[in-house]
């Protein structure tokens, strides 16, 4: 579980990994770095596998991540990592504190809004992993919010004629 800066989306993510928190083992927890464990110690399992290595590290090896309002999940797709984003039940989209984009959406991520959706979500997750467009997906993702800005991949994403954008090396005028 990625835990938030934000106590709500901490807690709404600690409530729907409870029932898996009840096999040891099943879920680890990475807190927020400004957020304390002892903060949510009534809705954590008893000795909780808490996360401190950086963010690469504990995806390592992870079968699947769950969080709510944190830039991180998007990092997560990007090292391959099946997302499932957590809402609050009934909450308007528009609403939602998610920083993921629409794209990938159902493929490389999933809402999840109850404990009951979170095993089939993150199942069909992991099925689309195995298919020819997850590579090609997972790229275009990683591309879409990693790539570094220059100003080729700034006119480029903002769609604007390259023609207007300043070649290779050159420096602009001051």
């Amino acid at each position: 579980a990625l835990l938030s800066y934000h106590p709500e989306e901490t807690r709404r993510v600690l409530e729907l990994v409870r029932p898996l928190a009840a096999t040891p083992g099943k879920v680890a927890y990475k807190f927020h770095p400004a957020t304390k464990a002892a903060d949510f110690t009534a809705l954590l399992p008893p000795a909780p596998a808490l996360v401190a290595t950086p963010l690469a590290e504990a995806l390592a090896g992870a079968s699947g991540v769950i969080g709510a309002g944190s830039g991180a999940l998007a990092e997560a797709v990007s090292l391959g990592c099946p997302v499932l984003a957590a809402r609050t039940p009934g909450e308007e989209v528009a609403l939602a504190l998610n920083y993921l984009p629409n794209f990938g959406e159902d493929t490389l991520w999933a809402n999840v809004e109850t404990p009951e959706d979170v095993a089939p979500a993150l199942a069909a997750l992991r099925a689309f992993q195995h298919s020819p467009e997850y590579a090609t997906s997972k790229a275009a993702f990683t591309a879409l919010l990693f790539t570094e800005p220059t100003p080729q991949s700034i006119a480029a994403l903002l769609t604007l004629d390259p023609a207007f954008a300043p070649a290779p090396g050159a420096h602009a005028a001051h």
